[in-house]
């Protein structure tokens, strides 16, 4: 969302939607024009590669670049579904779902992000593993945003504090449990992947559970102290 935000607490949204503005994946950046009713952004999406834009006060986006025009047209369509549900404690998680063909009980992989204080969204490419080629490959790929990543308040991101691998670990896998109910997955055939505090919870994730039937992380933290 992008708005502006007043002493008195008052938001004014001018926009809001999955698309990610920026031209980097760890946070989003927009730049306010001197005549105070527009700003400039790097947008993007999967599937639609990054472009400058403008957008004028709840108008319509304005494209300024057309470079990645090729890249676009050699990108997969993907369709990204939307997901929250409830965790063993009943915080509401969400995610997403990306798929580049929609069939049902598709082998899953469990994309698992940095941080643990980031966020998946819609980027085009994302950093390693990168799901739009999972997913293009056949694979539902699974995008929880667990408790401790960014965007729900610092409540939300704090809440992995003296607990990483423990209930962040089980708002993945109801997440799991999720979409595997909505038939969209094959229970039997899930894996997981990540790197940084991702590949910590790949390496941690087989010690707890048997659902998950392959693991490949990257950069693992495997030793908290040397990581300090």
């Amino acid at each position: 969302a992008v708005g502006t935000a007043r002493l008195d607490g008052e938001i004014d949204r001018w926009w809001s939607g999955p698309a990610h503005l920026g031209g980097s994946i760890d946070k989003p950046q927009v730049w306010w024009l001197q005549d105070g009713t527009s700003f400039l952004a790097a947008r993007q999406s999967f599937g639609c590669a990054p472009e400058l834009v403008t957008q004028r006060r709840r108008g319509d986006f304005v494209a300024i670049t057309r470079h990645n025009e090729p890249l676009a047209s050699a990108t997969p369509a993907a369709h990204v579904e939307p997901l929250s549900w409830l965790a063993r404690d009943g915080l509401r998680i969400e995610g997403m779902l990306l798929r580049t063909e929609q069939r049902a009980r598709q082998p899953c992989i469990v994309l698992v992000h940095g941080g643990p204080t980031w966020a998946w969204g819609q980027f085009h490419t994302d950093t390693w593993p990168n799901a739009l080629v999972l997913a293009q490959a056949g694979f539902a790929v699974l995008l929880p945003n667990p408790r401790g990543s960014n965007g729900r308040g610092a409540d939300f991101a704090q809440a992995v504090i003296d607990d990483i691998g423990g209930e962040d670990l089980h708002d993945i896998l109801r997440g799991v449990e999720h979409v595997a109910a909505l038939g969209l997955i094959d229970p039997s055939r899930v894996g997981i992947a990540g790197h940084s505090y991702g590949g910590f919870m790949v390496a941690w994730a087989p010690t707890q559970t048997d659902v998950f039937r392959a693991a490949a992380g990257l950069s693992i933290v495997a030793d908290w102290p040397s990581c300090i």
